[in-house]
């Protein structure tokens, strides 16, 4: 007698998770690190902006059919119409990465690696962007579409470390954009877990702002998903204070900020601050541009976490007036606002120079309605077409190569049958 089973792979759904390692957490003295946390096939990316060559060139991927590539190869690995969109290595089966490096040089490593699962390497709307140069960000072309954008930067040279500047935002009313710290998983996001968004979801209703302040993020991994198509902007690495690219010493680093003294820029806007695990607990002053023949709003979300005591504090503040909330952050945002514009906004923390916090302030000329906000001057619609760089007319973030070799496997997969004979 015997028994025939067959199993289909493609039919069966199993979970498994995205993941970034730092280059510095792999073993050295050529053991074999295992890189199988998602099923094949699935990609690998480096960003590895300040480490050296000569390590990376020593530091292999080992895949089942025997092929290896370095490193400081996939680092260069590159869409050859844009510098700046890193390009996944597919490995079809298995994976482990294998040097002869010792503890201490991997210990100077401050790269990442970030492992992608198959359907990203389908998804011709996800993009992993090495933040290595400034680059223009143009989504508004690309149509109504849904997307997703991994930021990684490692770059050790700025001041704060792996810091970068997002400005010149512009959006389309209709579309929606979510940004996100650390990296996109294979599960749906939190409700409410976004760090930024627009429309901003405040504490009376959604509301939508053509005006984004610029801002500075100093981390070395986050995302954006957009719905409906997405926005424009401009990604810088480097801080920004007073409008201008900020390098200092570490005592300044500690004590100063990119949002700090400035003033808005429209009467109607939302900006964004983000406070990093080690810094110390400071005030921050934004100075907002407003029309005193008018009412408004003021307002912020606060997420994050604090040590056990800590706690966020954001209010306006005009004259001897003034409307203050005070929270201890949590994994959701938190809304707040005051009827009021008053002459500035002040974002501060106590108690909270371990752990790290952001803040989506807001003020709005008028009063608010129930129901999504649509302000004066949202762009308009731009004809489809591909996002560039600065620099290179032709550029497009999205590229043709993503599902090469991807075919084949998929196909693969779907017939693929695993024959299991009993013998009696």
């Amino acid at each position: 007698m015997k028994l025939l089973f067959l199993v289909f792979p493609a039919l069966v759904t199993v979970c498994f998770s995205q993941e970034l390692i730092d280059l510095s957490d792999f073993s050295g003295n050529n053991i074999k690190n295992q890189l199988n946390t998602v099923p094949a096939p699935f990609g690998i990316y480096i960003s590895a902006h300040s480490d050296s060559a000569n390590l990376l060139s020593s530091m292999f991927i080992v895949t089942g059919n025997g092929k290896q590539i370095s490193l400081n190869e996939l680092k260069n690995r590159k869409a050859a119409d844009n510098p700046s969109e890193l390009e996944p290595y597919t490995v079809d089966d298995t994976a482990y990465l294998t040097t002869a490096l010792t503890k201490y040089q991997l210990s100077q490593l401050n790269g990442v690696m970030y492992i992608g699962i198959f359907n990203q390497l389908l998804n011709n709307n996800f993009f992993v962007m090495d933040i290595s140069n400034a680059m223009n960000i143009k989504l508004q072309r690309l149509g109504k579409i849904n997307s997703t954008i991994l930021f990684l930067n490692t770059n050790m040279a700025l001041n704060p470390y792996k810091s970068s500047v997002i400005s010149q935002w512009k959006q389309n009313g209709d579309s929606s954009a979510y940004l996100y710290a650390n990296y996109p998983m294979d599960t749906p996001e939190t409700k409410n877990s976004q760090i930024f968004s627009n429309p901003m979801k405040t504490d009376q209703t959604d509301v939508f702002f053509s005006n984004v302040e610029k801002f500075s993020i100093i981390m070395k991994s986050f995302y954006l998903k957009t719905f409906n198509g997405g926005p424009d902007f401009t990604v810088t690495p480097g801080y920004c204070k007073w409008g201008i690219m900020f390098f200092a010493s570490l005592r300044e680093q500690l004590s100063s900020d990119s949002i700090d003294r400035t003033t808005t820029s429209a009467y109607t806007t939302t900006g964004f601050y983000m406070k990093q695990s080690g810094k110390i607990d400071s005030t921050m002053t934004i100075n907002t541009m407003r029309d005193t023949k008018y009412s408004g709003v003021t307002g912020a979300n606060i997420i994050g976490s604090l040590p056990v005591g800590g706690k966020v504090q954001v209010g306006e503040y005009d004259g001897a007036s003034k409307n203050e909330f005070s929270i201890p952050p949590d994994d959701s945002i938190v809304p707040w606002s005051a009827p009021v514009i008053g002459q500035n906004i002040q974002i501060s923390s106590e108690n909270g120079a371990p752990g790290q916090y952001y803040v989506q302030y807001f003020v709005f000329q008028g009063q608010l309605s129930t129901g999504a906000t649509s302000l004066p001057g949202r762009q308009t619609t731009v004809n489809p077409g591909n996002p560039t760089v600065p620099g290179k007319t032709t550029t497009k973030i999205e590229t043709t190569t993503k599902s090469s070799g991807l075919l084949n496997t998929i196909g693969s997969m779907i017939i693929m049958t695993v024959y299991c004979l009993v013998l009696k």
